[in-house]
């Protein structure tokens, strides 16, 4: 019996206090705020910041526990939350203890911030506004190589670290952060970039207590000024202010919204049947007020088949907003060529299997598109399409 009880005791203390698969909280994400469906990722600046606010009440040592047994987990779904998080989540949790600390960026990632001003982003790309405030800034991402353990992150630059005691608070008012950023030299980025960024997180932060009623105008928002002031005005109307008990935005009666259960109904248009070539195109949606879109092709087999090229036009503009060669053998990139270049590479061997060409770009909800089949010398174009 003594010895059942030393090793029950001997297990407990191998274990860390919090197990991420058993905890409410991220990796396994924070049911208590998370919906399915919602699609949150790794850039949610509302889920960073609740999961640091309560990580925060367990103290220093039971919190780095649970930060050590993160690479432990292997039956998340959601593989950007479990490698990118937790980046973002000791950014949160932890300062630097010299005061021109800047976190060091992951090896194999586009984390890295040596060159960032160090006064102006202590914590990059944490953004914090008048010592209680927070914003999270999403410029990262992967650019090839080997990613590190997180732990091996962790415990390489730990005694660097201070942990932080109190928890955020943000603004009542996030929208007065744009122009805050907007002032030369205040971003480490363009005032493009900066903009596009920083009214996408506002949006994600405040999005329990308000969302744009049309599908759209967050987006459209990212790139005029004029459109976020109106969205701006629609936040105030309606008494939004953030709930430090809740740790969320809430309306003015203290209601507000869970990350809802949308359900996208997957749409395609197929192109009438041409000459050795049958081309469907597919939009997934899988956000409120964006979708993105691919091209399904197949080809006669045994037949020499010339580039076909796809063309996004905007219908009330008439502008091209994208392009993507479907069918080529060629490894060439859009970016690295032109439609005309494509469509004068010599005739190929069919292909008869499916393929599918996907593109890089989003298309914006409630804005009609149409797309231009360029093939074989003619030109085929769909009708007005909303994704």
């Amino acid at each position: 019996m003594i010895g059942l009880v030393a090793a029950l005791v001997f297990t407990s203390w191998q274990k860390p206090e919090i197990d991420p698969r058993a905890s409410r909280l991220p990796p396994n994400i924070h049911p208590r705020f998370y919906q399915p469906g919602s699609h949150l990722n790794e850039n949610d600046p509302l889920l960073l910041i609740q999961a640091a606010n309560e990580l925060m009440t367990l103290g220093e040592k039971r919190v780095i526990a649970y930060l050590r047994a993160w690479d432990e987990i292997d039956e998340l779904g959601d593989w950007s939350m479990q490698v990118f998080f937790p980046f973002w989540l000791v950014r949160a949790l932890f300062v630097g203890k010299g005061n021109n600390y800047v976190f060091p960026g992951a090896p194999g990632t586009g984390f890295g911030n040596e060159n960032q001003p160090q006064k102006r982003w202590p914590a990059y790309p944490i953004f914090v506004y008048e010592n209680s405030t927070i914003l999270f800034f999403p410029y990262s991402s992967l650019i090839g190589g080997q990613i590190s353990p997180f732990r091996t992150y962790l415990d390489s630059d730990l005694p660097n670290w201070k942990f932080r005691q109190t928890k955020y608070v943000l603004p009542d008012d996030p929208f007065l952060i744009l122009p805050k950023l907007m002032v030369p030299g205040a971003s480490p980025e363009g005032a493009e970039t900066t903009q596009e960024a920083v009214v996408s997180q506002i949006f994600k932060l405040v999005r329990t207590a308000y969302r744009p009623a049309k599908p759209g105008q967050r987006r459209k928002a990212e790139n005029d000024l004029k459109t976020f002031e109106i969205l701006h005005q629609e936040f105030l109307t309606a008494g939004c202010h953030w709930d430090s008990r809740l740790s969320l935005y809430v309306r003015k009666d203290g209601s507000y919204d869970k990350d809802p259960i949308e359900e996208f109904i997957a749409k395609e248009y197929k192109y009438p049947p041409l000459r050795n070539l049958k081309v469907v195109l597919h939009f997934d949606r899988q956000e409120r007020d964006t979708c993105g879109y691919s091209a399904d092709v197949s080809e006669t087999y045994g037949s020499v088949t010339p580039t076909a090229v796809l063309e996004a036009v905007d219908v009330k503009t008439k502008k091209q907003l994208d392009w993507i060669h479907i069918n080529s053998p060629s490894f060439v990139l859009p970016g690295d060529t032109t439609i005309e270049k494509m469509l004068a590479e010599p005739r190929h061997s069919a292909v008869p299997e499916l393929r599918r060409t996907p593109s890089t770009m989003k298309l914006f909800v409630d804005e009609k598109v149409q797309f231009v089949l360029h093939y074989d010398g003619k030109t085929y174009t769909s009708p007005e399409l909303n994704p």
